[in-house]
């Protein structure tokens, strides 16, 4: 599914990006607060990283999971 979404992003469909924010920014949220990390401090960080996935996912190439990339 995350591939699909990627392929259909590379392909023009900005609205995938969102189909892939609201299932991610959870999970990375979640995942920083059970590291310790205060909540406004999970939530900038996961903007942060959602804005550099933004921009670069254009290259991104299958080679890993994008879950690991």
């Amino acid at each position: 599914m995350d591939l699909d979404l990627i392929k259909a992003y590379q392909s023009g469909d900005r609205s995938a990006f969102d189909h892939l924010a609201r299932k991610y920014i959870p999970l990375l949220v979640g995942y920083l607060r059970s590291r310790g990390a205060p909540c406004h401090l999970a939530e900038e960080t996961v903007q942060e990283v959602m804005v550099k996935i933004y921009r670069h996912l254009p290259t991104f190439a299958p080679t890993v999971s994008f879950a690991a990339w």
